[in-house]
């Protein structure tokens, strides 16, 4: 079914940046520790009517109403960039609404995110992150498809780097889901990996990782909830890895090989890859 829309889309940035006052003193000298950075984004996409023109995104008419998207996002860096205690603290927003041939889907994720990095001895490079998030999903036609995930992370990580273009990292995350509405599915998850990047200076670079989850599900996971909670893992024991290669042959002309693969108790391992090769005009 063709059905004639009308689009229109706003965007937004602000910043303030606070390391001008760096040789200050006192309140100043502090502020300039900090840095924020806010944007905002509305896509709006309504049914067109004859001439009808609507320029305003945040219209409230909602009969005419085909898509919304709207994305939030709010920074606030401490020492931004520097590695010394480095903290970010984010909170975002991401809404999108869509008028599909089977009814109305809706969905939002709330996140609140914090990471936090130092640097010791120019080598060992210490990681933190955690995160909450809230993702939801209303679907008109599709009740079992609907879910209201309340998610807990934590991540801790330590990196060793062999020099500005070598580095290798050994990380453990925990996480913990809950979906609020339905049948109330868990999950609790650990993960254990490493990983590694290398970049040569004649155009060659490398990074892989290898990761092995504990999936403790309580569920259905064939569901559109277990699929959504476990991200197309299966319950008990996983492994994945992948390895990406990278090199330029001319000026004009490089190559992508990528290669990833996954493995449960219950299923045989997956392989997938693929090659890319680029041409620049």
């Amino acid at each position: 079914v063709f059905v004639r829309t009308h689009q229109n889309k706003f965007s937004q940035a602000l910043n303030f940046n606070f390391n001008q006052w760096q040789n200050e003193t006192g309140f100043k000298k502090f502020a300039s520790h900090f840095y924020n950075q806010t944007s905002f984004l509305i896509e709006r996409r309504i049914r067109r009517d004859g001439s009808n023109f609507d320029l305003n995104p945040f219209s409230k008419n909602n009969d005419e109403l085909i898509g919304l998207n709207t994305n939030f996002r709010n920074s606030l860096f401490f020492n931004r960039g520097k590695q010394y205690h480095s903290t970010t603290y984010s909170f975002l927003i991401n809404e999108s609404q869509n008028l599909l041939s089977v009814g109305s889907v809706a969905t939002k994720n709330q996140s609140h995110q914090l990471q936090y990095q130092h640097l010791v001895k120019k080598s060992w490079l210490f990681n933190f992150s955690g995160s909450t998030t809230l993702t939801e999903s209303t679907s008109e036609s599709y009740p079992n498809r609907n879910f209201e995930i309340e998610s807990y992370q934590l991540e801790p990580k330590i990196g060793y780097l062999f020099s500005k273009n070598a580095s290798w990292d050994v990380f453990y995350e925990y996480q913990q889901k809950e979906n609020q509405i339905g049948a109330f599915e868990t999950l609790k998850q650990t993960r254990l990996g490493t990983s590694f990047t290398f970049n040569s200076e004649k155009g060659f670079s490398m990074n892989g990782e290898f990761s092995m989850y504990n999936n403790s599900y309580n569920g259905n996971p064939l569901s559109a909830v277990g699929f959504q909670m476990l991200e197309g893992l299966q319950p008990g024991k996983n492994q994945t890895w992948r390895l990406l290669l990278q090199k330029n042959l001319t000026q004009y002309l490089d190559i992508n090989i990528n290669y990833q693969g996954r493995n449960s108790e219950t299923s045989k391992t997956i392989h997938a890859g693929n090659i890319q090769l680029r041409a620049f005009f």
